[in-house]
């Protein structure tokens, strides 16, 4: 029998909702919702054979990770995994970001909100770092809280295309698993899973 290959799964945790909700926070800090005990029950059982937990520095996701894992020292937070920063936008209400039309996938990639970043910048940044911890770590598991631009730009990096990561939808407090496998690759396991 040939043995199975190692590889390193990546379980990827958006934060919770936001509190207040309905506004565009990005890099802007904002607090969270309460966390149900339900929930976080469920978020400790499926993520209870990680080996490391990775998160970005903002509020949002420290007190995700903080819900679920109470006695648990802080995770390692990576400052590059901040969500994308939406320049002037940061901090309004959804309903008053102008309406930019239709964009083609690759439009959308490369969109910069005023004094802000784009999706594509926001690969440039988030994507070095999640390739030196997999370079560091290669098999086991672990974990990353994080935001939706960022869990998308590791699906990019997954699926070989910006385009495509920017078509998934990533709901808070969901998992999406990664598989960086031994041979460079990657495979997607699932995106979007409610716990």
């Amino acid at each position: 029998m040939i043995p199975r290959q190692q590889n390193l799964k990546i379980l990827l945790v958006r934060h919770a909702p936001v509190d207040p909700p309905g506004y565009l926070y990005g890099s802007t800090d904002a607090d969270i919702e309460r966390v149900s005990s339900d929930v976080s029950k469920r978020l400790h059982s499926r993520l209870a054979n990680c080996q490391a937990f990775f998160s970005s520095p903002a509020l949002r996701c420290i007190k995700t990770y903080q819900a679920v894992f109470v006695e648990n020292p802080l995770p390692l937070q990576i400052k590059e995994f901040w969500e994308q920063d939406f320049g002037n936008w940061e901090g309004l209400t959804y309903s008053s970001i102008p309406d930019q039309g239709e964009l083609s996938g690759k439009d959308l990639v490369e969109f910069t909100p005023p004094n802000g970043e784009s999706f594509l910048e926001l690969c440039h940044r988030t994507q070095p770092p999640l390739l030196k911890i997999i370079s560091e770590r290669k098999v086991g598991e672990i974990a990353i809280f994080a935001h939706a631009g960022v869990i998308r730009s590791f699906l990019a990096l997954a699926l070989d295309s910006k385009e495509l990561a920017l078509k998934f939808s990533i709901d808070n407090l969901s998992i999406t698993a990664i598989e960086a496998l031994s041979n460079g690759q990657f495979s997607i396991s699932f995106v979007n899973q409610s716990v």
